[in-house]
């Protein structure tokens, strides 16, 4: 399969403080949607999801419109913050990984660290039918119209589950 330009879809990028550090995950939207819309339905993923990590903080929002790289600043007056609790430094690495599929095949992630507890043992996956929150999750991403698209700005169809894990980059960045 032949890559795609970066720039092919608009993006917006929500950095976010958990556990000491600040991540950031990337949205993208497809034409005839906007960046509120994106926004709106990163919020409809959280109020999901949200509740499975530690207290995390919306410190930045930035969007770039099709065929830019420019990232420029974007006001943000939604619920900027999610989660329970304060983990521990080394929990900022603990992430949850949804994962779908255009329908030409091309792979979508999104990605949200501070997780509050990991599958422990072989598995390191939640299925919908084990967590009414990665189930809410994933009926929100395969509901959205217009964002949480590919890289071709396809709609994908999310798998029922969430992978989770350490992620190796945070983890040494941490020791």
């Amino acid at each position: 399969m032949a890559p795609l330009p970066p720039d092919g879809t608009g993006r917006v990028k929500i950095d976010y403080a958990v556990c000491g550090e600040v991540h950031t995950c990337q949205i993208r939207y497809a034409e005839g949607s906007t960046v509120e819309e994106a926004l709106d339905d990163f919020s409809t993923v959280i109020a999901a999801v949200g509740s499975e990590f530690f207290a995390s903080e919306v410190v930045n929002v930035t969007a770039a419109i099709s065929g830019s790289n420019v990232f420029n600043p974007v006001g943000a007056t939604w619920p900027i913050g999610w989660g329970v609790g304060a983990g521990l430094h080394y929990q900022t690495a603990w992430y949850y990984d949804f994962i779908g599929r255009s329908l030409d095949g091309r792979r979508v992630r999104f990605s949200l660290f501070g997780a509050i507890a990991l599958v422990e043992g072989n598995d390191y996956r939640i299925t919908a039918g084990e967590s009414s929150e990665v189930a809410g999750a994933v009926d929100a991403l395969n509901a959205m119209e217009g964002t949480f698209v590919s890289i071709n700005a396809f709609q994908p169809i999310w798998h029922p589950y969430a992978n989770t894990g350490i992620n190796a980059y945070w983890r040494n960045k941490i020791r």
